[in-house]
């Protein structure tokens, strides 16, 4: 069991019919979306690599990109005579994702704790990951080593403890259970497996590994704080140019 004071996290987001991930009634289109996670995070792509790396078939991967390219946010192009899918426009595309995305499910648990924000967060990774536990960064901890803005206000950390507890790992990283108003950090179960680096790539920033890009980007848009306007725009220029750089290679 995770600790007591568990919440589901069902904040969806307004979805715009132009370019809506196909999905079926009542189950969220996190294929789909993953699919442009990778276009926007990896550059120009074949539909084999794209449902490769989103774990999905090619079938919904030609599904997913059909209405992208209809209205213009994602363009086919030629390499070496292969079809490759990229973005028509990485700005639009990312506005779209950040529009539809409707967060990442699964359950989200709330900790308070007294040592720095980053501090909380490391120690907090190294008790999961010593416990044979997944986690990575997001939200304002992840951007602040991208992209310093402001000082970071909440941790925002993802874990897949696969169905076991986690209380003796926070406890022992000096966190306590709390409720969402004065937590310190946000620990997240994800139901979204989007919300991981793209198989294959491991995404770390010095000692801390850190969530998918647009998840970053996703987690700091909806943070507390009168200024999460200027960080989203510190933010957005930097995951860019490394996507940039990624495509390149």
């Amino acid at each position: 069991m995770l600790p007591d004071r568990t919440i589901e996290l069902s904040a969806d987001l307004p979805r715009p019919d132009a370019g809506q991930p196909p999905s079926r009634p009542g189950r969220r289109p996190w294929g789909a979306l993953t699919v442009v996670r990778r276009l926007l995070t990896a550059g120009p792509a074949t539909q084999v690599d794209l449902g490769r790396s989103a774990a999905v078939s090619q079938a919904r991967v030609s599904q997913a990109l059909s209405g992208l390219v209809a209205d213009g946010l994602v363009r086919r192009t030629v390499d070496a005579g292969r079809p490759r899918w990229a973005p028509a426009d990485w700005e639009a595309l990312v506005d779209w994702w950040l529009t539809n995305y409707p967060g990442p499910g699964g359950i989200t648990t709330y900790w308070y704790g007294l040592s720095g924000v980053p501090e909380q967060a490391r120690g907090a990774v190294a008790a999961l990951s010593a416990a044979g536990m997944p986690a990575a960064v997001s939200g304002d901890v992840a951007a602040d080593l991208l992209a310093p803005w402001r000082r970071p206000g909440r941790a925002v950390v993802y874990a897949d403890p696969s169905g076991r507890p986690v209380h003796d790992e926070l406890t022992a990283a000096g966190l306590t259970p709390s409720g969402a108003g004065e937590a310190t950090l946000e620990l997240i179960v994800p139901a979204d497996p989007g919300v991981w680096p793209a198989p294959g790539t491991t995404a770390a920033e010095g000692d801390l590994p850190l969530a998918d890009p647009l998840q970053l980007l996703w987690d700091v848009a909806r943070a507390p704080g009168t200024d999460v306007d200027q960080a989203v725009a510190a933010l957005r220029p930097v995951l860019k140019a490394r996507a940039a750089a990624a495509a390149s290679r």
